[in-house]
């Protein structure tokens, strides 16, 4: 899961976003699954991927 929760802040911080717009534009609230401390379903990292501009295989390359 720390994998994953690596890779969504690093695509928050390529697209130039906080915690708090992210939260603002989704009402998903990233700082606890960055943190580790929430699980994430695939639903919503689908959701955050497309909110980032990228997809859920390019999301996985590499992990």
């Amino acid at each position: 899961m720390a994998v994953v929760a690596l890779k969504l802040k690093e695509l928050r911080h390529k697209n130039k976003v906080t915690q708090e717009v992210v939260y603002f534009d989704t009402n998903i609230n990233v700082k606890r699954i960055e943190i580790g401390t929430m699980n994430i379903s695939l639903t919503t990292l689908a959701f955050l991927c497309e909110y980032y501009g990228t997809s859920l295989e390019e999301f996985f390359k590499g992990l």
